[in-house]
């Protein structure tokens, strides 16, 4: 299949299933009607997003798994996850039950700045200023790019400490176990 604009093309050149949709028909097709919001194309609040981290559906599920889930929140892939929660301070292995509204709060900020800046940026995590100050330096964007994704045994950006892997949801996961200890 292509798809073609004046400028760009999309080809897809492998496929189980292909459906094009009239826009009517998008709401109600059984994958999409199940798929989270999307923070860059719908009107989303920290407040909602909030209470959708204590809905039950959501509220007791690990946040490495629960990021990565596309009913939850749509287009969270494996780095952001990572950076999402070391940005709240929040350790991989808590739930939102787990959590202080703070933490929730601190949360919803994380999802929803983070999914917006690494769309501007081009995948771009890392603190805007400090990734410039880095990137002036001479330190290749690997180096710049994230907090915590793919940055196992490097200091944290914050505290210094060494940065660690995991494995959840059969995917490398990372995070600093001072800026992100269980409390």
């Amino acid at each position: 299949m292509a798809l073609h604009n004046e400028k760009k093309s999309a080809l897809l050149y492998s496929a189980w299933d292909i459906e094009v949709l009239r826009d009517e028909e998008v709401p109600s097709h059984p994958f999409i009607s199940k798929v989270g919001p999307d923070l860059l194309s719908e009107h989303v609040t920290s407040g909602g997003l909030t209470e959708r981290m204590k809905d039950k559906r959501f509220r007791n599920r690990k946040w490495s798994i629960l990021l990565l889930d596309q009913g939850f929140v749509a287009g969270i892939g494996n780095y952001l996850r990572s950076e999402i929660m070391f940005v709240a301070g929040i350790h991989p292995s808590l739930r939102p039950v787990d959590c202080t509204e703070d933490q929730l709060n601190n949360a919803a900020h994380a999802v929803m700045s983070l999914v917006k800046q690494s769309y501007k940026t081009g995948g771009i995590t890392n603190d805007p200023d400090l990734a410039q100050k880095l990137k002036d330096k001479g330190v290749k964007r690997s180096g710049y790019r994230h907090w915590v994704f793919n940055r196992e045994a490097e200091s944290c950006f914050i505290c210094g400490s060494e940065i660690e892997k995991m494995v959840a949801a059969s995917r490398r996961l990372y995070h600093c176990p001072v800026c992100q200890s269980i409390k």
